[in-house]
Parts: structure tokens; C-alpha cells; sequence
């Protein structure tokens, strides 16, 4: 619950790799993961499946679904700052310290930009969305 509150939208699989490492289990079994999942649901949280990834966060924000198409022609001022908080999260959690400019290349790639040219208008939102996460403790 704590989770998905705090990060969502979040991807199950992070939501699993949290609830494994607060466990301190190594791995997690099939009927582990259905029980999780079961719970997820009976929580109420909004949920949409996407190119074979559930991604959850709280029903009644204004996450839509809409808002977690990848590879689709959004301009990066349509993405709301706190999915790409999320998914600067996400990066760090996965590649540890990154400079910005790595950080922000590697942050405009999981949201289907390819091979990202860090134009200014890029630069200039992730920017943005990084000061503001630092000046909020949303990111350390």
C-alpha cells in the first residue's frame, strides 16, 4: 500500500523487487506473487497492463491510463512531472549514481524517445522536474 503511494505509478515488478527486499527473500514464488497481485486488487489501486507490465498507483489520482503509453508521440511537457519522478526513481534505483545528463538521456528512453537527442526543450523539463524533486526530499 505504502508503496504504491508513495511511488506510483509503479511497474508490479517493483512493487515485487520492494516487497522482496523489506522481506529479505531472494526470490518469490508463484502463489507469493498471486497473493500480491490478489492483494493489489483488493486494495482498489487503479491499474493498467501495458506492453506485458501492470503498472498500479492510487484510483482517483490523476494518473490516466493514457499516461503510461510509451513510444507514442507526447510532447515531454504532457508528461506529468511526477511520472517522470517516478521513473528517474526507477533509473537510479537500477544504475545508482548517473550524472544528469546520463540520468535524463536514460529517462527520456524508458518513456520511448530512443535514442534521445537532449534538445533544449528536454533538458530544460527534466531539469525542472529534477529541482523540483530535490527541493521536495522526493529525490536524494
Amino acid at each position: 500500500n505504502d508503496i504504491i503511494k508513495a511511488e506510483g505509478p509503479v511497474a508490479f515488478e517493483t512493487v515485487k523487487s520492494r516487497v522482496r527486499d523489506y522481506s529479505n527473500i531472494q526470490s518469490m514464488s508463484s502463489k507469493a506473487r498471486i497473493r500480491l497481485e490478489s492483494a493489489l486488487k483488493s486494495m482498489g489501486f487503479a491499474m493498467t497492463t501495458d506492453h506485458n507490465q501492470t503498472v498500479y498507483w492510487r484510483a482517483g489520482s490523476t494518473m490516466d491510463m493514457d499516461k503510461f503509453r510509451v513510444n507514442s508521440d507526447r510532447d515531454i511537457y504532457d508528461i506529468p512531472k511526477e511520472e517522470i519522478l517516478c521513473a528517474m526513481k526507477q533509473i537510479l534505483a537500477v544504475q545508482g549514481q548517473l550524472s544528469n545528463e546520463d540520468l535524463f538521456r536514460c529517462t527520456l528512453e524508458a518513456f520511448g524517445y530512443g535514442q534521445a537527442v537532449l534538445s533544449k526543450k528536454n533538458q530544460d523539463r527534466l531539469e525542472y522536474v529534477y529541482n523540483w524533486a530535490k527541493s521536495k526530499g522526493k529525490l536524494n
